[in-house]
């Protein structure tokens, strides 16, 4: 909880409450806010956890997807994201102002940046001489494997072994 980090660090939590940031969905993403103090600086903070697919404000709707992707897809990862702003002058509006507009700019990214973190990384050439050498059913699983896209307990037909998928 950052409200923890915060109150460890002498501030001094005045408001809490919820949020909806424009990150481009239909009705927007809410996010848990809250108002701090610390010898006379405030702060306006907004967070939310993002992971495969899912931004929410709910820590238990996080965590419950990273142990099913983990699960799954033999990997998981996420973001916890703040975005705060100080208001050395008293005016709150404005410091909120930034927070909603930084926020949703960072909300309506953030996929297309986890996305293209997801692509596979190409394949060692030492990986390839292997993979060619195979047959081609056990190269396409093989390669499947190595970009992540295969299940975590893939499973060949007439096979009974299975196959973990290397960790990342």
């Amino acid at each position: 909880d950052p409200k923890l980090c915060y109150e460890s660090q002498g501030y001094v939590i005045e408001r809490e409450g919820k949020a909806r940031v424009d990150d481009g969905s239909p009705g927007g993403l809410e996010v848990n806010t809250f108002l701090t103090e610390r010898q006379k600086l405030r702060r306006v903070v907004w967070y939310w956890w993002s992971t495969n697919g899912l931004s929410t404000n709910d820590v238990g709707a996080f965590r419950t997807r990273m142990a099913f992707s983990g699960a799954l897809d033999n990997r998981s990862w996420g973001a916890f994201i703040r975005v705060e702003s100080t208001a050395p002058d008293g005016d709150i509006e404005a410091a909120k102002a930034r927070v909603k507009d930084f926020a949703g700019r960072v909300a309506a990214d953030l996929p297309g940046v986890f996305a293209r973190a997801m692509i596979a990384a190409p394949v060692a050439p030492a990986a390839q001489v292997a993979l060619e050498k195979a047959d081609a059913g056990e190269a396409l699983h093989q390669r499947q494997l190595l970009a992540g896209a295969a299940p975590v307990a893939a499973r060949r037909p007439g096979r009974r072994r299975l196959r973990a998928q290397p960790q990342h």
